[in-house]
């Protein structure tokens, strides 16, 4: 497999312009219907996620990311008060699908399971999952030597939902996959790696390299040609 790539970060931000102007994007009633609720209540609410960096951090006691600055755009663009609820992960589509936020502004990526119940923006950036190991562990080289080894990934998290397929590729490899351990967020799950706890993680590249840019004597980050899937990240998705 190889590396597919990024898509502009503009593209995202142009069609939120358009979303909160209230300029229904490729005549979507769902958007419309959203966008009825909150000019009738008067507000919107947007959850983002807590700890997903360089998206989404708690720095200092701040929000701080890409998707934070996104938000305090968004508040300057609607024509309505813009309220944010800042939250882990895991129920962050889900209040989008229950109806409890209208709106998720967060890195996530695009699945057919997800598409069956959420509209997202266009993607915004590369969705391509890796494998991070500790630097130096020279006990894997390639896909094949992640057979057995104990890993952790993001509860929730679309790459949790694709295990399968990974368990597919190791087995068709000869190996089997190893015992899974799954992280309310992805710092949680490298912070396990760097104690031992797991030999390997499965992230985006996004995080991944980030991680590696600030530790990069701790990590290291797999070749391309060891890719093990692909996804888009959008900025910000509603609920059908």
């Amino acid at each position: 497999m190889g590396c597919r790539t990024r898509s502009a970060i503009f593209t995202g931000i142009f069609k939120l312009s358009l979303l909160v102007s209230g300029i229904v994007v490729g005549a979507n009633v769902a958007m419309a219907g959203v966008l009825a609720d909150i000019k009738k209540r008067g507000y919107m609410t947007v959850a983002t996620e807590d700890n997903y960096p360089p998206f989404e951090i708690i720095q200092d006691g701040k929000p701080a990311g890409l998707d934070h600055e996104l938000y305090e755009l968004l508040k300057k663009w609607a024509p309505f008060e813009v309220r944010q609820q800042i939250l882990p992960w895991q129920g962050l589509l889900a209040g989008v699908t229950t109806g409890q936020f209208d709106v998720a502004l967060s890195a996530g990526s695009i699945t057919d399971q997800r598409a069956q119940q959420l509209d997202f923006t266009m993607p915004t950036a590369e969705a391509t999952y890796y494998y991070v190991k500790r630097k130096g562990d020279e006990r894997i080289k390639s896909v094949k030597d992640l057979s057995g080894l104990p890993f952790g990934t993001q509860q929730g998290s679309a790459m949790q939902q694709r295990l399968p397929e990974v368990e597919a590729l190791l087995n068709k490899l000869g190996g089997t996959l190893g015992r899974p351990s799954f992280y309310v967020s992805y710092p949680d799950a490298f912070q396990d790696l760097a104690l031992g706890r797991v030999d390997f993680v499965i992230s985006n590249v996004v995080p991944i390299t980030n991680l590696i840019r600030k530790r990069p004597n701790e990590f290291e980050l797999t070749p391309c040609t060891t890719t093990l899937i692909f996804g888009l990240m959008p900025v910000l998705s509603l609920r059908k």
